[in-house]
């Protein structure tokens, strides 16, 4: 149910985007940042431990994390796998390794999601788009290895590095 949600979620967001302006959108993505970076912080703690996934309002959970983050994903793109990963997190209880593990199989069908809706508009740049989806495949290799090697531990620091480092890039690409 969260891969469907995630991608309908980005199919939606993807094609909205599509009648707005990219300046209007970074504003927004500017004021959104901050919004998610404390929501993580203080809706609940990023615990370390696994727990049982809630029995109760499940496949709800899993829906919303998936249209809302899905949408995020269609909309603006940067940072929704670290969105899901708090989402995963905070409204289904499982720990960081394996909300991490979880949220890439939800943002491969928002990638997908966004990308169809993108590429039937013509409006994909593959010069640029297929060596991207290389570096990221290969990165996130490289980041489960260590996530699994090292643990829950690196998954919360490099959750919050990302986060800090797109808003600092938005920020600095929107003043100059």
């Amino acid at each position: 149910m969260g891969v469907i949600s995630s991608y309908f979620g980005a199919v939606i967001a993807s094609a909205t985007t599509l009648l707005i302006s990219n300046e209007k959108m970074t504003i927004i993505m500017i004021f959104l940042l901050p919004v998610a970076i404390l929501l993580s912080l203080f809706c609940g703690t990023l615990k370390l431990t696994e727990e049982d996934l809630p029995k109760k309002g499940l496949w709800w959970r899993v829906s919303v994390i998936g249209l809302s983050v899905g949408f995020y994903e269609g909309f603006f793109g940067p940072g929704a796998g670290s969105f899901f990963l708090i989402g995963i997190h905070l409204l289904l209880k499982a720990g960081l390794v394996k909300a991490s593990g979880t949220a890439k199989a939800f943002n491969i069908a928002a990638n997908l999601g966004a990308v169809t809706t993108f590429a039937s508009a013509g409006t994909l740049y593959y010069s640029l788009a297929l060596p991207c989806a290389v570096a990221s495949i290969l990165g996130n290799r490289l980041g489960a290895i260590y996530a699994v090697k090292i643990g829950p531990t690196l998954v919360r620091s490099m959750l919050y590095f990302v986060l800090v480092m797109l808003l600092i890039s938005l920020i600095t690409r929107f003043v100059i």
